[in-house]
């Protein structure tokens, strides 16, 4: 769970995302805070993993206040939110090392895809993966975090292609929204993550079927498939041949090895 903390003394702002967040089960608001004195003293008690807040608030401006608890915690994401987007404005933001900021209007995909961003490029935060569903490891971020990603669910295909793994778990597993996910892998592979599965399932199968006498149902079922209808389509659409025809020619190229 990613713990939002928001910041904007209009009310009907702090409702917009505390709705949008709601809608996406991966977040969850930890706070509100209507001027930038506030924002500070709930940063420390609520201990956020993003905090969102307008650059115009009473008591203490946006910047002010973002500076303050960059410096105290630096491994917070900072993302203003703002209807100003000129020069000096950036320049400051960049100046107090803040993540990332969002021009009013933003739209529901614009602050998903700033937060998934800024997590994957934050230095210092740590990101949780798992070897199996309640067993976890953690890996410290790093510029390349996009790439650590990609190898952590890979690693989780390849040990668990048996299973019928699904786009939503491996989001869970990566703590990032599926849309990314699987934006990420395919901009790093070059291949979608069903495609990736469906493969490393087939070269489990080929395994199977050229060392066990196990049937083609078995060998299916073992391999992550439902049922064998779709276990022989996939097989061809990857090998060029049926489970069967690829046992038949691993027997055949055997026999002729040892001379038979």
């Amino acid at each position: 769970m990613i713990k939002i903390l928001l910041a904007d003394d209009e009310a009907v702002e702090r409702r917009y995302f505390r709705n949008l967040f709601h809608r996406h089960m991966e977040y969850q608001v930890v706070g509100e805070a209507q001027n930038g004195v506030e924002i500070a003293e709930l940063a420390e008690k609520a201990q956020p993993d993003v905090i969102i807040m307008d650059i115009h608030m009473p008591l203490m401006n946006g910047l002010e206040s973002a500076h303050k608890i960059k410096e105290r915690f630096p491994g917070m994401i900072i993302i203003l939110n703002t209807a100003y987007a000129d020069f000096e404005f950036a320049k400051k933001a960049l100046d107090y090392r803040l993540d990332a900021y969002l021009l009013k209007p933003a739209s529901e995909e614009q602050i998903i895809e700033t937060i998934q961003s800024c997590m994957a490029h934050s230095a210092g935060r740590d990101l949780a993966a798992a070897s199996q569903l309640n067993a976890c490891r953690s890996i410290k971020n790093s510029p390349e975090q996009p790439e650590n990603i990609v190898d952590i669910l890979m690693k989780y295909i390849d040990e668990n292609c048996y299973r019928n793994i699904t786009l939503n778990e491996l989001a869970e597993l990566a703590h990032f929204t599926p849309s990314y996910v699987s934006k990420q892998f395919h901009r790093e592979t070059g291949q979608t993550i069903k495609s990736y599965i469906n493969q490393k399932k087939i070269e489990n199968a080929k395994y199977l079927l050229a060392n066990t006498r196990r049937t083609i149902q078995e060998v299916a079922q073992d391999s992550g498939f439902n049922n064998t209808s779709h276990f022989n389509r996939t097989f061809r659409q990857i090998t060029d041949m049926t489970p069967l025809q690829y046992r038949q020619f691993i027997q055949s190229e055997k026999r002729r090895s040892n001379g038979l």
